[in-house]
């Protein structure tokens, strides 16, 4: 079977898709992924065995692609590509990732008349109520989150399977959306073993950390995520007792309010952003700190998902402080991988990292707990069998049609 993957985002990288790519590939499946480019990167590509085929993308339409569901610019301009890819390649399901370029490969696909997956990474909907560009003019006036709603429902209803990120997620689609939970299943962001060095380690990183209670956040830096907490929390402990090391692994376009906090509250020396490093970085960086966040605030978004941080933490046996943001409180409670405080709430925060650094017997624990965990159960060689479910279906369908 030859799966065509639809994508708007860059590729590489992108773990979520990544993964799924190469175990399609590795199970004996054809993949051909469609992503437009902005980088001028070559129209054609082969990635572990994944046949990429670019399509070079202007600034304008970038920009355009937020107001996908306002004006059909953006889908006009992409169909036709689309369409031209269904034809050169020959696939026989179209995969389509996310809801931006959703309707646009579902306008390309109206003569192939392809089985369709849609594969929703985010809530979109609900997380851009927290976008600045939804909050600030022009797209306050331009971007209706209601009809993005609407359209994400009418999407997955279009759609013959759809993918969400978690359990939570297929509850709230059936709740909320009444896609019925037959139609959907959880295919999480979870740590691929083969591809992530649990044992790396970085000797002046380790040097930088010796001594101290060292935390560290890894991922998109927005507010939403909780980073003021973080910071919040720094503060209500400049005169505490314990030597404190915060660092950020990651940025957004809102890290100018997270550094102008460090700076006005003298932070400067606790606190330490590193911008985004290298995936295969990643894993020095948590072998060096004591303590790993995870303090997402509440929304449907977050509430019904899970933070690919989460599981890269537990990987290398490092306590999680987390959020409760109910999926991911679930996980750290399941496997008793750290704890879990009240989103937003800074003076809670501190006190659970004091209590949990003072106790290093109970932080080895919580540790060994995660570590066990996703050997067992969080990793993508377990999760990823849900996929391949998806397309063991669609290629049973196809052999009794194809007689």
């Amino acid at each position: 079977m030859r799966i065509g993957m639809i994508m708007d985002t860059p590729f590489p990288p992108d773990a979520r898709v990544e993964n799924e790519a190469i175990t399609l590939v590795d199970n004996g499946y054809e993949v051909y992924l469609f992503h437009i480019d902005y980088e001028g990167r070559p129209a054609r590509e082969e990635y572990e065995g994944v046949q990429i085929y670019r399509v070079k993308g202007s600034r304008f339409l970038y920009k355009m692609s937020a107001l996908a569901y306002t004006v059909p610019y953006f889908r006009w301009s992409v169909q036709g590509e689309i369409r031209r890819f269904i034809q050169e390649t020959g696939v026989d399901v179209l995969h389509i990732h996310d809801m931006v370029i959703a309707e646009a490969a579902f306008k390309a696909n109206k003569v192939a008349g392809l089985p369709t997956v849609l594969d929703l990474h985010e809530n979109r909907p609900e997380i851009m109520q927290l976008y600045n560009h939804t909050n600030s003019w022009p797209g306050n006036r331009l971007i209706n989150l209601n009809r993005w709603k609407t359209k994400q429902k009418e999407l997955m209803n279009r759609a013959g399977q759809v993918i969400l990120v978690s359990e939570e997620a297929r509850k709230y689609a059936q709740r909320v959306d009444g896609i019925p939970l037959k139609k959907t299943v959880s295919v999480p962001n979870v740590v691929s073993l083969d591809r992530f060095d649990t044992g790396c380690r970085d000797e002046e990183l380790e040097e930088i950390t010796r001594g101290k209670c060292s935390l560290l956040y890894i991922g998109d830096t927005s507010l939403r995520r909780g980073t003021m907490t973080i910071l919040e929390m720094c503060y209500l402990m400049q005169n505490h007792s314990i030597d404190l090391q915060v660092i950020f692994v990651g940025e957004s376009s809102q890290d100018n309010h997270l550094k102008a906090f460090v700076k006005q509250r003298g932070l400067e020396s606790v606190v330490q952003f590193e911008g985004w490093q290298k995936p295969e970085k990643l894993p020095a960086y948590i072998n060096a700190a004591d303590i790993c966040l995870s303090p997402l605030l509440r929304n449907p978004h977050h509430d019904t998902t899970y933070a690919n941080k989460l599981f890269q933490y537990m990987a290398c046996g490092k306590p999680v402080v987390a959020s409760d943001c109910p999926a991911q409180a679930a996980v750290v409670n399941q496997e008793k991988c750290g704890v879990v405080f009240e989103a937003g709430n800074s003076a809670e925060l501190a006190k659970v990292v004091v209590d949990l650094y003072k106790n290093p017997k109970q932080r080895k624990w919580m540790g060994k707990n995660g570590a066990t965990a996703v050997r067992e159960r969080w990793n993508w060689n377990v999760t990823g069998k849900n996929l391949l479910g998806v397309y063991e279906e669609l290629s049973t369908a196809q052999k009794v049609s194809d007689g």
